[in-house]
């Protein structure tokens, strides 16, 4: 990831409040003209440092939400791994150093997908221990935090 700057971080900060921002409008709520919101966007999007992307309303559309923590057999890490890209139900993914390998979130439509896609973990070679946690209710969901800034 390329450093990114004050400017960088208060271009994010509009676009956290709203994703669908014109660049006109961030120019003019920053003081910047338009070219520069632009080429700042095209690098952050460009580098990975930003993904600008619509996000589901957490736990209200129905479904089922939660979070499964795996630990593997080292060996077996890089296999277990690609195992789990390939399912569709996760939508966040991780790798840790812990007591897991591997912390995942998943959304599945009812309790029977739900069974299916355990089952398909479960039955994953190089699996030692599955922990998985069921979402009752949302508390906070925020996408307003702040990136950290390096300093050179």
């Amino acid at each position: 990831m390329n450093k990114i700057d004050n400017t960088d971080l208060e271009i994010i900060k509009v676009l956290q409040q709203d994703g669908r921002a014109p660049n006109t409008e961030i120019a003019k709520k920053l003081g910047l003209n338009e070219a520069t919101v632009r080429k700042r966007l095209q690098r952050l999007i460009k580098d990975k440092t930003i993904k600008i992307i619509a996000m589901g309303g957490g736990l209200g559309g129905g479904g089922l939400a939660g979070s499964i923590s795996i630990k593997t057999e080292f060996k077996k890490l890089n296999l277990v791994k690609n195992e789990l890209k390939k399912l569709k139900e996760i939508w966040f993914m991780v790798q840790v150093i812990g007591n897991h390998d591997f912390e995942l979130e998943y959304y599945v439509s009812d309790t029977n997908e739900f069974n299916n896609f355990y089952n398909q973990i479960q039955a994953i070679d190089g699996i030692i221990n599955v922990e998985k946690t069921l979402y009752t209710e949302l508390i906070i969901e925020k996408y307003d935090w702040s990136l950290p800034v390096y300093k050179s």
